[in-house]
């Protein structure tokens, strides 16, 4: 499991960092870090994916060297209006080893490139509107956009204009987020990846939008896509359908084969990185809050508005809790409110599609990231228990519970104050999968079995919320058309609702279900799980809350069974299931990290988790 560093080092200086180790603030102030040789940031965020990442050593010995002091704070365009689009909010620096940083500024409308060592200021260059990102720099030359339409190319060294290339129609101005900007804006900010430059001009899709690929050495148009910005559609809100294509507002992003274009305050769009075709736009199917200008991507994801989608089809392959403040590192990708800090990492697992057809796919999940492993396990009633806190511990099921799961069991100990209108949590449950079931225990306390998709939804009358250790059965027994819960191995409630029979043949989770980030965790410690795929009788219900019978326990038809006795039990502990399954599980957690200061902004370079704060830098 991957590692990093996370020791406070405490500086008082007005900074947010923004790159490499060259921090800005929304004042403008600009603070330089000696090092040993400026590492390479040639682009926002480091690279084309816009990880935050570098992969070099961290010298933690630091002194402040120079401090530059901008005129003006930024102006964002879109300030107040849409915290979706938060992309102009700060200077954005990037640095190259030549010894020279570079930022834009949306008051003066300037490109300025600064000495790394000294701080002075080697060069000024002037657009004809706000420039709001960062340039990118590919060997000895800088490209910038600007709110003037054009792509600025200047060399990196002096300044000096090689060429503005233009995709807009014309040169018309007009009045746009308070300031005089072209009537097709460049606000798609460059990315470079294998010496290709792509960018986008025009936010305005009855207007135009021009996505465009170049080559950085001719600056020969390799393709341009002009005819995704006017797609007509039905919109997120009910009833209304407009002209509402792509148009690119914040930094592109590029992988090996995709082009990730932020649309603002929709979900991004992707194109074809080989000739620009619209590869999808799913702007239909996730309207409010989803989207925003910040993409980051990683592995076969990429995350923005809250979501982590899939790159190959765009589609959500669930949700995270923080938006904005994200980080890649090898094997993690962080996040923050900025107070807290999570990590989510990616595993390896088989999936079983409607038509009955596997694949392997890989599903991010919540990783540990604190500088000692919590032990979850606790004294149960059979051995010994997990106890979860409800923010994130689960356990993640290796292999399938094949067959009709009629009988689900297990010792449960909830706090007895568990809030009244929040759910206790999912006991275990493989939903939103195409044939699933969820245990869980409801608001008020209240057992729940939730099965085939909401086929039958029974909530039973009955408050767990003891914090005593009760025994929790559901028995399914379709030959009689009943359901039974018992607790404490008496029947207490019988539905008449059973639902279709059903196969399960997809991995289940303990302590939430497979909606990822957002699943409702568990809060509460579980001790000697069992699933059959036969409903028990009520001897044998009676026979599995009875401690002192263990010799007695039934096993014919056992799905599984966790008899959670592991201890140590810290995240990545394997849990063995005792059945002939062998199904066993993972322990993970999605617990965070307490920031030891609000943070504004976060890197990492090497082992090294760097945050920057309005007032204070840690790492």
């Amino acid at each position: 499991m991957s590692r990093l560093k996370f020791a406070v080092m405490m500086l008082p200086v007005p900074a947010l960092i923004a790159a490499a180790l060259l921090m800005g603030n929304s004042m403008g102030m600009r603070t330089g870090w000696t090092t040993p040789e400026p590492t390479e940031w040639p682009q926002y965020r480091s690279d084309a994916a816009r990880s935050g990442f570098v992969d070099d050593a961290f010298d933690s010995d630091l002194s402040l060297r120079w401090v530059y002091q901008a005129r003006h704070a930024p102006s964002p365009a879109w300030r107040g209006e849409d915290t979706r689009m938060p992309f102009d909010e700060v200077h954005h620096p990037v640095v190259i080893s030549r010894g020279l940083l570079f930022f834009g500024c949306s008051v003066e409308d300037s490109v300025i490139a600064l000495d790394a060592a000294t701080g002075e200021k080697r060069w000024r260059y002037f657009t004809d509107a706000p420039v709001r990102f960062a340039p990118a720099v590919w060997r000895d030359r800088l490209f910038a956009v600007s709110d003037d339409g054009g792509l600025h190319v200047l060399e990196a060294d002096t300044g000096d204009l090689i060429e503005r290339i233009e995709r807009a129609p014309r040169r018309d101005m007009v009045l746009g987020n308070r300031r005089m900007v072209s009537r097709w804006p460049a606000r798609g900010a460059p990315v470079i990846i294998d010496d290709i430059l792509y960018y986008g001009v025009g936010i305005w899709p009855t207007e135009g939008v021009f996505v465009t690929a170049l080559d950085p050495a001719t600056l020969e148009i390799i393709w341009t896509n002009d005819d995704s910005g006017g797609l007509e559609w039905d919109q997120p809100h009910g009833g209304a359908r407009a002209e509402s294509g792509i148009a690119a507002q914040g930094y592109l992003v590029a992988t090996d084969e995709t082009l990730l274009i932020p649309t603002g305050r929709g979900v991004p769009a992707a194109l074809s990185r080989e000739d620009g075709s619209l590869n999808y736009f799913h702007l239909q199917l996730y309207g409010k809050p989803v989207g925003g200008s910040t993409i980051v991507a990683v592995d076969d994801f990429f995350f923005n508005g809250g979501h982590f989608f899939e790159e190959e089809t765009g589609l959500s392959a669930g949700r995270v809790p923080d938006r904005h403040l994200m980080a890649a590192a090898p094997g993690l990708v962080l996040c923050s409110n900025g107070r807290q800090i999570r990590a989510i990492g990616w595993s390896e697992r088989e999936v079983v599609d409607r038509h009955g057809e596997r694949a392997l796919v890989r599903q991010p999940h919540p990783v540990p990231l604190r500088g000692v492993d919590e032990d979850l396990s606790v004294d149960g009633v059979i051995g010994g228990a997990i106890g979860f806190s409800g923010t994130g511990e689960h356990l993640l099921v290796e292999a399938p519970w094949e067959g009709t799961p009629e009988t689900f069991a297990a010792w449960l100990r909830i706090p007895e104050d568990a809030p009244d209108g929040r759910r206790v949590g999912i006991i275990a449950g493989n939903y939103p999968d195409s044939v699933c079931v969820n245990w869980e225990v409801h608001t008020s306390g209240r057992p729940r079995i939730y099965w085939n998709r909401g086929e039958v939804d029974w909530r039973v009358d009955t408050d767990l919320r003891t914090g005593e250790w009760l025994h929790y059965a559901f028995v399914r027994d379709a030959e009689n058309e009943r359901f039974k819960f018992y607790l404490d191995g008496e029947p207490i409630a019988t539905s008449e609702e059973i639902g279709e029979d059903i196969v399960t043949d997809t991995v289940f989770h303990v302590g939430g279900d497979k909606r990822g980030m957002n699943s409702p965790w568990f809060n509460g410690a579980i001790d000697d799980l069992r699933v059959y795929e036969r409903p028990l009788s009520a001897d044998e219900v009676a026979i599995l809350a009875d401690p002192d019978a263990v010799d007695e326990m039934p096993t014919d038809g056992l799905m599984a069974y966790l008899a959670m006795d592991e201890s140590p039990a810290t995240p990545g502990t394997s849990l063995i299931d005792a059945s002939d399954n062998e199904a066993h599980a993972i322990l993970v957690s999605q617990s965070a990290v307490e920031a030891p200061h609000e943070i504004d902004g976060m890197i990492v370079i090497g082992d090294t988790l760097l945050l920057g704060g309005a007032n204070t830098v840690s790492a």
